[in-house]
């Protein structure tokens, strides 16, 4: 998703055009030490991630997201790359 925005330029008055893209925002309980864990079936893929800023309860996302992907909420500690899990709610 984009938008596009106008800013006033300060000293002629000019109008510049820059193209803004919508961030991806997750939890900032799923990120850890700037990785998130994507779930990929019944395993985890450590995704590394560039957060912009964390407000509200979320992060913004800047780099390592596309968005839509399934991510692990609240990862525990010990989780690592290629892990096994179960996803609550899935036989």
């Amino acid at each position: 998703m984009n938008a596009s925005v106008a800013f006033r330029g300060e000293s002629r008055g000019a109008t510049e055009v820059a193209v803004a893209s919508a961030g991806v925002s997750v939890p900032f309980t799923a990120i850890r030490n700037n990785v998130v864990f994507l779930v990929d079936d019944d395993h985890v893929r450590a995704c590394r991630v560039a957060v912009h800023q964390t407000r509200n309860g979320r992060s913004e996302i800047t780099a390592g997201l596309a968005g839509g992907e399934e991510i692990v909420l609240n990862p525990p500690g010990g989780l690592r790359n290629g892990d096994k899990i179960r996803v609550k709610g899935r036989p």
